[in-house]
């Protein structure tokens, strides 16, 4: 299997969201805001993002609303049926591999500027 890395220099949207697996391990859902661009020509790209395991535990324990990062991930394509409509719909988001908080402080006085890095298989 292949698939092309994603790297984004971004600010969360909103405060990490977790839920739990069937298996108890942690997912956090939470959105990035990456600006691009200058002056008249300045655009923002938005990505709803997804972490799994430590990766999950360090974005839930570290980063809040306004925290920029760094991500690294790979982005997927997630297909389902509207419950009121019966359209198809389809959203693209980033599954987060690695994290790293930039400096801001996360509202107890202390910088995430920590990075988790889950271990590379080969």
């Amino acid at each position: 299997m292949q698939y092309q890395e994603y790297t984004a220099l971004a600010n969360l949207t909103r405060d990490p969201e977790t839920r739990f697996s069937s298996d108890q391990k942690p997912i956090v859902n939470f959105g990035i805001a990456i600006n691009y661009g200058s002056g008249d020509k300045r655009e923002t790209l938005f990505w709803n993002c997804t972490a799994f395991g430590k990766t999950a535990e360090f974005v839930q324990a570290n980063l809040t609303k306004g925290t920029p990062v760094l991500v690294v991930g790979r982005v997927v394509e997630d297909t389902w049926e509207d419950k009121n409509t019966g359209q198809t719909r389809k959203e693209k988001k980033l599954i987060v591999n690695t994290v790293q908080g930039l400096g801001k402080t996360n509202g107890n006085g202390s910088a995430p500027d920590a990075s988790f890095d889950p271990p590379k298989f080969e």
